[in-house]
């Protein structure tokens, strides 16, 4: 009698723990906008890419949501690209579409990181190789990019003793992914999150700089934008070209600004204006 009393307050208890527990409310899988933009490129970057931790590649266009294990290289990603105006299509290898997804969503496309869906187009768009460039491309072997494509000609970027910073991109040898934690001089590692990688999905991963089949990093510029145009005053002189047919125009003589008008001025001493043998006394 006394074994059923105390399973039963056994039962009782475990009834009101399972009404003591909160129901947690589950997201929709691989969500970005769970992620809320802050407006630092680089810290939404990394955020969004954490959103997509999981994400699996489909095996046609009706499984882009990434709930499904498929190996056909069908992603949202590429769909997403291609629907905002990029060159991106379905099927096709995505680590490229991946960075470059997360990009768009972060609001740094084509300002920090170009679009591209190949690995090639990110260190032929960097520093060393155009000096104009706004990203730096971080070479940590030496490796021969060929002429081709994106290179005008064979070309082999100097070594450093790079580490890897977050918001870097990892560039492998025909794969790449986004540094989402800084070099750890204690591990020697670094983490990323890279799309399309074993297994077909979006993992988070940790690597040593001098992994054998890593490059270099692309190190992006964030939240770029252009310095403000100097305000200026103007202090307009008016006047008329010497020659004819004398058109009017203003001069700013700080900032040397000469605007034309249309009109046009009879000069008397012109003798285009006044041919000889036509004036009257």
């Amino acid at each position: 009698m006394k074994v059923k009393k105390v399973l039963s307050l056994i039962l009782a208890l475990s009834m009101i723990c399972a009404l003591l527990v909160p129901i947690e409310v589950q997201a929709a899988a691989y969500d970005e906008t769970m992620y809320k933009l802050t407006g630092n490129q680089l810290e939404d970057i990394i955020g969004i890419a954490k959103t997509q931790v999981g994400f699996c590649e489909g095996n046609n266009s009706s499984q882009l949501d990434g709930t499904v294990a498929g190996g056909g290289n069908y992603t949202k990603y590429a769909a997403d690209l291609a629907a905002a105006g990029y060159g991106a299509k379905n099927p096709n290898p995505w680590c490229a579409y991946f960075v470059s997804w997360c990009a768009m969503k972060a609001g740094c496309l084509n300002s920090a990181i170009p679009y591209s869906s190949v690995v090639k187009l990110y260190p032929s768009v960097s520093k060393p190789y155009k000096a104009n460039a706004r990203g730096t491309f971080h070479a940590v072997k030496s490796y021969t990019w060929t002429k081709g494509d994106y290179f005008s000609c064979d070309y082999v970027f100097p070594v450093e003793n790079y580490k890897p910073k977050r918001g870097d991109l990892v560039i492998f040898k025909g794969h790449v992914g986004i540094v989402v934690s800084d070099y750890n001089s204690s591990t020697g590692q670094f983490e990323i999150i890279d799309g399309n990688t074993g297994g077909n999905n979006v993992k988070k991963r940790w690597f040593s700089p001098d992994y054998y089949d890593i490059v270099g990093f692309y190190s992006p510029v964030y939240n770029v934008t252009e310095p403000p145009k100097p305000t200026h005053t103007h202090s307009w002189s008016y006047g008329n070209d010497e020659s004819h047919p004398h058109t009017g125009y203003r001069y700013c003589s700080g900032c040397k600004t000469k605007e034309y008008t249309t009109s046009k001025t009879l000069v008397s001493t012109c003798s285009t204006c006044y041919p000889v043998g036509n004036i009257s006394f």
